[in-house]
């Protein structure tokens, strides 16, 4: 199995999601078939949208382009986000809630 090592790392929140700040922990993630594991861990409270694990973790490379998407869940809400470069310095895109509600969310490497 081979793994997307840029990818295996933690990521600080940009700005806080569902009013709390939190860390995105990537420890896996197989560049042959995409899948990826991980946890979102919180600095604060947890919260009512973002209640659970993280599941359906998926990575992508955007061919032919040197972008990445990156997917997964957490509870109900769904996160689609992108990498511009394969560094996967900053991810970056939205979350939408069970309740259809939509918010903007990035998560940065702490140093390159």
């Amino acid at each position: 199995m081979s793994q997307e090592k840029a990818l295996i790392c933690g990521r600080n929140s940009e700005q806080a999601i569902d009013g709390v700040y939190r860390d995105l922990v990537i420890t896996s993630a197989d560049s042959a078939s995409g899948k990826m594991e991980g946890h979102l861990n919180s600095f604060g409270p947890e919260t009512e949208k973002l209640k659970g694990s993280m599941h359906d973790m998926w990575f992508h490379y955007d061919v032919p382009s040197e972008s990445s998407t990156v997917k997964f869940k957490v509870g109900a809400a769904q996160f689609m986000l992108k990498a511009d470069d394969r560094t996967f310095s900053r991810l970056y895109g939205e979350v939408t809630f069970e309740d259809g509600s939509v918010e903007a969310c990035a998560f940065k490497k702490p140093f390159p």
